[in-house]
């Protein structure tokens, strides 16, 4: 589909600290946001959290931009940058190995649809673009500095990406454009 790129490159999704991001996230899709609403022009990326969720350090870094559930990130020159503090992503030494295997999978998959081998139809066909999302359980939905809510942009299931079991979540993605601001709340896993 014109607007929609899969597995996209490091250096096209994330502004700054390149090397750092690609220990923690996942660039899944980059979207124009165009194809969501003519009034939006710019491009979205949706990236997976790879993280431990029991780490102790990762919880006193929750604040209302992140937490288990929920990563922001400032929008600048169409690329993304963390708004948190990067100890968020402190790792305790026994889930070192499902880190490990979510970025293998990732990768490999990543491969697969760069060689023709994945049919991604269904997932654009999934995506909810600027709809109102069907499988949002949460009560929570992100708003801005002022208290509004902001404009879903899609829904991505993460099984499809670095395959189903491990680590598989349903992710939403929020924007605003006053703020330039992204919002990615990722349930399950």
């Amino acid at each position: 589909m014109n607007g929609i790129q899969f597995y996209p490159e490091y250096e096209d999704v994330f502004y700054d600290n390149i090397e750092l991001y690609k220990k923690h996230f996942y660039p899944l899709a980059t979207i124009d946001l165009s194809i969501v609403s003519k009034r939006l022009s710019g491009l979205i990326h949706i990236v997976y959290l790879n993280n431990d969720p029991y780490c102790n350090n990762s919880i006193r870094c929750y604040t209302g931009d992140y937490n288990i559930d929920l990563i922001s990130f400032n929008l600048i020159d169409n690329k993304l940058q963390f708004t948190g503090d990067f100890t968020f992503f402190d790792t305790n030494e026994n889930w070192m190995d499902y880190l490990e295997m979510d970025r293998k999978l990732y990768f490999e998959r990543k491969e697969k649809l760069k060689n023709g081998l994945l049919d991604f139809s269904i997932v654009i066909k999934d995506l909810d673009l600027g709809k109102r999302p069907r499988y949002f359980k949460k009560d929570y939905w992100p708003l801005n500095k002022l208290g509004e809510k902001l404009k879903f942009i899609c829904y991505i299931y993460s099984g499809d990406f670095i395959g189903v079991g491990r680590g598989d979540k349903d992710i939403f993605a929020f924007y605003d454009k006053n703020e330039k601001k992204i919002v990615i709340i990722s349930i399950g896993g």
